[in-house]
């Protein structure tokens, strides 16, 4: 029998109203240092990663997307 890897990937999201209205600006100022540098690490690393795929990426939203999202 022979495997067939994935063909694409959906994000999909049903939240009932908006998504995501981008970052917390709040939580952000009162991070500093390596912690701060950590968390845009993360964001940045998983951001490539999914740039990254040799797939066809949709993602599906219910709502506004804003600033980061």
């Amino acid at each position: 029998m022979r495997r067939v890897g994935a063909r694409g990937l959906l994000f999909l999201s049903s939240k009932p109203s908006v998504f995501v209205a981008g970052a917390d600006l709040e939580q952000l100022g009162r991070l500093r240092g390596e912690r701060l540098a950590l968390l845009v690490e993360r964001g940045q690393r998983l951001f490539s990663e999914i740039s990254a795929f040799s797939i066809p990426t949709i993602a599906l939203i219910h709502g506004a997307a804003l600033g980061g999202g």
